[in-house]
């Protein structure tokens, strides 16, 4: 059951990402910045908070099937509010790799062919992640 809640809420996160109203109009103005974000947010990992959350209504709901989208869909605030944390964390630690691959202001110096300690990759992680926190 909870490998199917994931996939439901991965599938509606990759949506988000691409049909947000904001992530288009950023994909607009700067596509570094949009491939970025969808690149850290849909990694791999266990999405143990949305998935808890979404298993939580699955238990204490009337009406399981009702709501279950909309619940999805909420769960996802949770997902991005700890790749916004994350991705700052990473900046404050001067951390390289996140879940195996580079740092979201790691991939941003590379992406923009700027050296390791180039201050531009960490402005726009945290911009990055000041989005991902207003899409929260």
């Amino acid at each position: 059951m909870l490998d199917n809640i994931i996939k439901d809420i991965d599938k509606e996160l990759s949506g988000v990402l691409v049909k947000a109203p904001e992530m288009r109009y950023l994909e607009r103005i700067s596509p570094v910045l949009a491939e970025g974000i969808r690149d850290f947010v849909k990694r791999p990992g266990k999405r143990i908070r949305p998935a808890l959350f979404t298993a939580g209504y699955l238990g204490y709901s009337d009406h399981p099937g009702k709501y279950y989208a909309k619940a999805v869909k909420a769960s996802l605030s949770q997902e991005l509010l700890h790749a916004f944390l994350l991705i700052h964390d990473d900046i404050i630690d001067n951390s390289d790799l996140r879940r195996g691959k580079p740092s979201l202001h790691g991939l941003f110096n590379r992406a923009l062919s700027l050296k390791k300690d180039n201050k531009t990759g960490c402005d726009l992680g945290i911009v990055a992640g000041d989005i991902i926190f207003a899409l929260a």
